[in-house]
């Protein structure tokens, strides 16, 4: 019966030795994220909790939200709001979102998202005049999916962080439908 029990263990032991041990994230990737920062020149990822902390929170789509997400039937609804915050008067309203990705550093971030997809007037939403994102490029840390000693590696690459909504003439039209994006090979996203 010892004997049984023996080389139970050491088929196990050697089992267990035989695994790779899981991928985890380098010890220092908070330090590689602060010298990014650093360089971005900004705080624009530390300021957004700050501004989100008193906004009504709802989950949408299995996304936590910030603020109001419906859009305003007319910009006359606006004048009731004249003393709140540019966010909620401007005529391309906004909301804050909180996107999550587990190959991203840091996993989690605030973007802002239009409430409306024409510019808002008096009569309703406009058909001509189109609400976009305005992005702020910055440089965050991307999980490249390779592992070496059991470390994951990351680079830095380039977000386009949506920060604020602004009404711009719509790109063309399309079918009958106003595009409020740029087609496919165009320059990309708008940027501050």
């Amino acid at each position: 019966m010892l004997v049984y029990v023996s080389v139970a263990v050491l088929c196990y032991t050697a089992l267990v030795v035989s695994t790779p041990l899981p991928c985890q994230d380098p010890a220092n990737l908070d330090g590689m994220w602060k010298k990014l920062q650093a360089e971005n020149g900004n705080n624009v990822l530390e300021r957004i909790p700050y501004e989100v902390s008193n906004l009504k929170q709802e989950l949408v789509n299995g996304k936590l939200t910030f603020g109001e997400t419906s859009c305003p039937s007319n910009s006359l609804e606006l004048l009731k709001t004249i003393g709140a915050s540019l966010y909620h008067r401007s005529t391309c309203p906004y909301y804050y979102v909180m996107e999550e990705d587990t190959k991203r550093y840091p996993k989690m971030i605030t973007e802002v998202r239009c409430r409306c997809q024409g510019c808002l007037e008096k009569s309703g939403q406009s058909d001509s005049n189109v609400c976009e994102p305005v992005t702020l490029p910055m440089k965050m840390l991307k999980n490249t999916g390779v592992c070496e000693n059991g470390v994951w590696k990351y680079e830095p690459y380039t977000h386009h962080l949506p920060v604020t909504c602004t009404c711009a003439v719509g790109r063309e039209k399309e079918n009958s439908i106003l595009m409020t994006s740029p087609p496919v090979g165009a320059d990309g996203p708008e940027s501050m």
